[in-house]
């Protein structure tokens, strides 16, 4: 799940901050078309889906957050890559608290520049840790 939070502006981020909790860095090469959403990996390419699902509210401290649950699924291989397309590289970056952490900050960069953040965890926002995790992170940006 992403956990998102739409009243801090990813301009306002200072990576800086959180260095010390840096775990890993992974890139993602999408090409997108009229034909729909390719990825390429290890020099395979296939084309995705999303699995939307609703978006909900909730608030940890002061902040309201969205929870996302939508997953991108692979759809088939694909063997040509459209004449008319966008190539886009991302770059994620996670950031953990501790080893074993339930919950992780990522940040994406494309053009070496910070285009988006978010928390991800694969538990529920209910489970004991979580959202203490979150405001430790928001608390290291001085956001809280």
């Amino acid at each position: 799940m992403k956990i998102y939070i739409p009243e801090v502006a990813v301009s306002r981020l200072k990576e800086e901050r959180i260095a010390e909790y840096y775990k890993k860095s992974r890139s993602t090469s999408l090409i997108i078309s009229t034909d729909g959403i390719l990825k390429i990996k290890d020099s395979e390419i296939s084309r995705l889906r999303i699995r939307d699902v609703h978006v909900t509210e909730t608030s940890i401290g002061k902040f309201k957050v969205l929870l996302d649950n939508s997953k991108w699924e692979f759809d088939e291989s694909w063997f040509q890559i459209p004449t008319e397309h966008i190539h886009e590289t991302t770059i994620k970056k996670e950031y953990i608290l501790r080893e074993g952490a339930l919950v992780s900050l990522i940040v994406e960069e494309r053009n070496k520049e910070n285009v988006d953040f978010y928390f991800s965890t694969n538990e529920d926002i209910e489970m004991m840790g979580i959202r203490d995790d979150i405001l430790t992170f928001l608390s290291q940006l001085k956001f809280y």
